[in-house]
């Protein structure tokens, strides 16, 4: 199966360039971010990430990476016109779907035709299929990695994971982001601005870095250069 869908991978190589992305992850503090003013934009592609936010739906793409997420919200599959970028667990195939191979372990892979590290967190898995897209710049919204007034999503709990296991796995996590890190050169970190004040881990320290409440101003002007 992986195979067939080679081709559809192939196709989004470089289709970013000079462009801009914005993921918008599911962490509390993108709700505090007016994402809607970047809807429209010809200079910019919006990527969802697991449970899409109203207020930009439909993205272009749309990235999730186990079956359950489609489960949760089928009505939404069902007529999504964009690209769903997905890892082989999603069982549903449909038109124009990517699905990419989940390499197992810790790493960054800079070829989505080879396949992707999830590292545990999706978001992980778009800055590879950014990289892939060759996006000039991708800002990433809702990677807090912490609980955000109390709350590690806007909704709640998640009820695939309980809070405490989930707050355990953010180590684990930043190691996959710390590798990026480390292994990305000064010029490829510099594509990806993460859009939190919350996020407390240090891998953030090796990129940049914005407010979440007023990164959208940054965003459209950067737009408007392009």
């Amino acid at each position: 199966m992986f195979q067939t869908y080679r081709p559809v991978i192939a196709a989004l190589k470089g289709i970013g360039h000079g462009r801009i992305l914005v993921i918008v992850g599911n962490g509390p503090s993108h709700t505090e971010a007016p994402l809607e003013r970047l809807k429209g934009n010809s200079r910019i592609d919006l990527m969802s990430i697991n449970k899409p936010d109203k207020r930009i739906w439909p993205t272009k793409y749309w990235c999730f990476v186990d079956q359950n997420q489609l489960d949760r919200h089928r009505e939404l599959w069902n007529s999504f016109t964009g690209t769903p970028i997905n890892s082989g667990s999603v069982r549903d195939r449909r038109p124009g779907q990517v699905i990419a191979r989940h390499i197992a372990g810790i790493g960054f892979s800079k070829d989505l035709q080879a396949g992707f590290y999830i590292g545990r967190s999706s978001v992980y898995s778009a800055m590879q299929i950014a990289y892939f897209m060759d996006f000039a710049k991708v800002y990433i919204f809702g990677c807090d990695m912490t609980a955000v007034n109390g709350k590690l999503y806007p909704w709640g709990a998640n009820p695939d994971v309980d809070d405490r296991n989930r707050k355990a796995r953010f180590e684990k996590e930043a190691d996959s982001y710390m590798y990026a890190a480390k292994h990305l050169n000064e010029m490829e970190r510099s594509r990806y601005v993460f859009c939190s004040t919350y996020n407390p881990w240090s891998f953030l320290q090796f990129f940049s870095r914005l407010d979440q409440k007023t990164a959208v101003d940054t965003i459209l002007e950067t737009a408007s250069h392009l």
